[in-house]
């Protein structure tokens, strides 16, 4: 089972690689999981999806310095 904080680090770590295209990312781990049987890993990756976008929609909220 994955923690929690994991599931708020990989976000963070995402957005860094990969900027606006992390939720693409994200969503294709998910999928790669799945296809391979890993629903538990696919729950996962899915949550850090979620993760993201919720991050990155915070993000666009912010003001510019």
């Amino acid at each position: 089972m994955v923690d929690e904080i994991d599931i708020c680090r990989a976000p963070q770590a995402l957005i860094k690689q990969h900027g606006e295209d992390a939720p693409a990312h994200a969503a294709g781990r998910a999928q790669e999981l799945l296809a391979e049987g890993d629903a538990e890993g696919c729950v996962t990756w899915k949550r850090v999806v979620s993760a993201v976008k919720e991050l990155l929609d915070k993000r666009e909220g912010e003001p510019v310095h």
